[in-house]
């Protein structure tokens, strides 16, 4: 067996996952985590964050974060290379989801409150 294969894939290794406090993100978190990554967990879901956290706390770190907001992800930058140091690997997988109502009324609350901000920010960067 190779020295990678003993030490995992990510030994060594940096990520923030947003979106881990739940579904797909958890599960990348975890595995990053398996594969010897250390891992933030970056969520504005606290509870669903610490919770993946609480799987393998001596790999991974939970940062509350609104993606939409530039000045949490300065935080989160900062807070990560503080607990890891320099960052390799970022998983953007944050979202959001509506249950139980009509589309119409989905895409008028998303448009207003997440779209509109991510879209007036993004500068080709």
């Amino acid at each position: 067996m190779s020295s990678i294969a003993k030490a995992g894939r990510l030994a060594g290794k940096v990520a923030i996952v947003t979106g881990g406090g739940s579904g797909y993100g958890a599960g990348i978190a975890k595995l990053f985590a398996e594969q010897g990554a250390k891992v933030v967990v970056a969520d504005i879901n606290e509870d669903g964050g610490k919770r993946t956290v609480a799987a393998m706390p001596d790999s991974m770190r939970f940062h509350k974060t609104n993606v939409a907001k530039e000045s949490d992800w300065k935080r989160l930058v900062e807070a990560s290379q503080m607990a890891f140091g320099s960052i390799n690997c970022l998983v953007n997988n944050a979202g959001t989801t509506y249950r139980n109502k009509g589309r119409l009324q989905i895409y008028n609350h998303m448009r207003v409150t997440q779209l509109m901000p991510i879209a007036a920010d993004a500068r080709g960067y």
